[in-house]
């Protein structure tokens, strides 16, 4: 199962802070709690600004799919949605990259880029935020956005000394349970997005090179060193497809279709 979580440079530094005495008198409570929350925000500034940029994605996403808002009010929100989507992604590939010795712009900088999960999502945030607006779309930035702040917030209970509370244990579990489903639903409405705006190319509500622009999304996907899903779905939506193709009551025309699909698919992986 991918764990979900966050790579972030001082994710210990903030270990240190727990000492001290723990006979402090109820009425200097509030002043060190107070305390206590600035100085964690300050030892993970970059933890707590994904965590509040990825409110801002479930925001708008969710003002976006209320029928409450005008048609406008609505495609705005949806663009703010991946907007927020592509900050996050912006300043976690930063974080990532920034440890890298290779020079900027070189092959081999790019090479090691292209294969960062956060990459990929900067480049469907961006192309999403300018495309025409469609629900599916938002799936893999709200779900992901979910388990990461999730994720946070137990973390932080964790470290204010409330891990042992009922509601986190109840929050980790589902956490645990949810994670690997959702990561299979990411897979798959990324994968179904393709034929869906191949459709409306036809119906005249897309680019007519947003369907190759897309394809390279996905096969950055299929090569990911940190996600396996997309390869699963991939190889689960093969083998059901051979399988039908194999049938002697399936039309020849269908079958080279279907085959030639799955060639076209497989070469993916060396693209």
């Amino acid at each position: 199962m991918v764990e979900i979580r966050e790579e972030t440079e001082g994710s210990d530094s903030h270990q240190n802070r727990s000492g001290g005495p723990s006979s402090s008198n109820n009425s200097n409570a509030t002043p060190n709690q107070s305390r206590n929350v600035l100085e964690y925000v300050s030892a993970n500034r970059l933890e707590t600004l994904y965590f509040t940029l990825r409110l801002v994605t479930i925001y708008f996403a969710v003002t976006y799919l209320l029928p409450m808002f005008s048609g406008p009010a609505q495609k705005n929100a949806y663009m703010k949605a991946f907007v927020a989507g592509a900050a996050t992604n912006a300043f976690r590939l930063h974080q990532r990259m920034r440890v890298s010795h290779q020079p900027i712009f070189s092959r081999i900088f790019l090479s090691e880029l292209f294969l960062e999960d956060s990459a990929h999502y900067l480049f469907y945030s961006l192309i999403f935020a300018m495309a025409t607006p469609v629900t599916m779309a938002l799936v893999p930035l709200v779900l992901y956005a979910i388990l990461h702040s999730l994720n946070f917030g137990l973390k932080t209970a964790n470290e204010f000394g409330f891990g042992n509370s009922p509601t986190v244990a109840r929050l980790t579990q589902l956490k645990t349970q949810m994670t690997p489903s959702a990561l299979s639903m990411i897979a798959w409405s990324e994968i179904a997005l393709l034929p869906i705006f191949t459709i409306m190319i036809f119906a005249g509500k897309a680019n007519i090179f947003f369907p190759l622009i897309y394809s390279r999304f996905l096969s950055m996907r299929y090569v990911s060193r940190r996600n396996p899903y997309t390869r699963a779905v991939f190889a689960n939506m093969k083998q059901s497809v051979l399988s039908f193709a194999g049938n002697q009551s399936c039309p020849p025309v269908i079958r080279n279709v279907l085959i030639k699909t799955v060639a076209f698919v497989e070469r993916l992986s060396a693209v």
